[in-house]
């Protein structure tokens, strides 16, 4: 039966991606929740080997560099995450700016 996941009442979310064992869901504001299987680090970090509850995807300014001549772009813009999508063991996120960013 479904159910509500704690981790995610009341934020405004706009998407949602699944793979074979792992779920991705985008807020309004640019997060990615993920959680699942982590095979391969498909959710976003080494480890735990599940993650049991949906945590926000840690991104960092390093895994994406600035995009030339793109007056007024800022990191925040570089890392909110607009789509994803899931395979068997990876997760494909495309940021604001046009970004893709593969784990």
């Amino acid at each position: 039966m479904p159910k509500q996941l704690p981790t995610l009442v009341g934020l405004p979310l706009v998407g949602v991606a699944a793979g074979d064992g792992h779920a991705v869901v985008i807020t309004a504001h640019g997060t990615a929740f993920v959680w699942g299987e982590n095979r391969h680090s498909c959710c976003g970090r080494e480890y735990p080997a599940e993650l049991t509850v949906p945590l926000a995807m840690k991104l960092s300014s390093n895994q994406s560099s600035p995009v030339e001549g793109s007056d007024g772009l800022t990191i925040a813009d570089e890392l909110a995450i607009q789509d994803a999508a899931c395979g068997l063991e990876h997760t494909i996120l495309v940021t604001r700016s046009g970004r893709l960013l593969v784990c």
